[in-house]
């Protein structure tokens, strides 16, 4: 007779509940002992071979883990679509990335390692609020490396990407009695960001009502360790004039530089992008 762990195969009678022991034999697992359960005389358990159970079990286990990791992965990805939209990247970089970078010169190698290394230690940069700033030609990589960055870091940081004029512009409309904000607000809506790209530096008239918006939005970012990121297409002894020798020397204390030469990357359109001719 099997050994089965129990006094007998006979049936034993429990708070109700009526067990049996029977001797069964698995097709794919060899002879059992399956415990068949009855409650007021219906089977309620059949007692299935343990070795199917436990196969059974694991394979549920599994397909539960897949599905929750399913799961967390579309939460994510919704997170992260949603962080992209607020961080207001334009269509046309939608799909930047480091990846997607080419970096066929040692300048823009080392522009790409820079970027890098700004999104591997951005814990530091938080600590000393520390940023970048790309300067050079228009259509040099200067906008795709600064959104990779963004794209990188999201949805664990708040970002935005923005450029000068938009920004003042929109702190300045603040002022107007039908203003949906007041400007400080406006002003803090930059500000309390954990990462700011701020495209176009330089292309300001220059005024000192410009100067100013600028210099409060930017100062109070860099006295509060917040990280920036600037792009401009003057060398940064050419801001002065345009936002201030006092600016320029905050950014300058705050950013490491990283020029981008060479001409521009963008490709002119032709006629096909309309298709055939008629």
């Amino acid at each position: 007779m099997m050994q089965t762990g129990f006094q007998s195969l006979a049936e034993i009678v429990v708070s109700g509940l009526a067990y049996r022991d029977e001797e069964r034999c698995c097709l794919q697992h060899g002879p059992y002992v399956a415990r068949v359960v009855f409650a007021a005389g219906k089977k309620v358990s059949d007692g299935i071979c343990p070795v199917c159970q436990r196969l059974k079990e694991e394979a549920e286990a599994k397909e539960k883990a897949a599905e929750k990791a399913r799961l967390e992965a579309e939460k994510e990805r919704k997170r992260l679509e949603t962080a992209l939209g607020r961080a207001c990247i334009p269509a046309d970089f939608k799909d930047k990335s480091f990846e997607t970078f080419i970096a066929d010169t040692p300048e823009l190698k080392d522009a790409l390692a820079l970027a890098k290394r700004f999104v591997k230690g951005w814990t530091k940069a938080c600590e000393g609020g520390y940023g970048l700033l790309f300067y050079g030609n228009p259509g040099t990589g200067k906008s795709h490396l600064a959104i990779s960055i963004l794209k990188a870091l999201l949805p664990q940081v708040t970002g935005l990407y923005t450029r000068v004029p938009d920004m003042i512009g929109y702190i300045r409309a603040q002022w107007r009695p039908d203003g949906e904000t007041s400007s400080y607000a406006a002003i803090r809506r930059y500000v309390d960001l954990d990462l700011l790209v701020l495209d176009e530096l330089g292309v300001q008239s220059g005024s000192i009502n410009e100067q100013t918006l600028l210099f409060e939005v930017i100062d109070a970012r860099l006295s509060e360790n917040r990280p920036t990121i600037f792009l401009s297409n003057l060398k940064p002894k050419n801001l002065a004039p345009i936002i201030g020798e006092r600016l320029v020397d905050r950014i300058k204390g705050k950013c490491v530089p990283q020029q981008f030469s060479g001409e521009s990357r963008r490709k002119p359109l032709t006629a096909d992008v309309f298709g055939e001719a008629a």
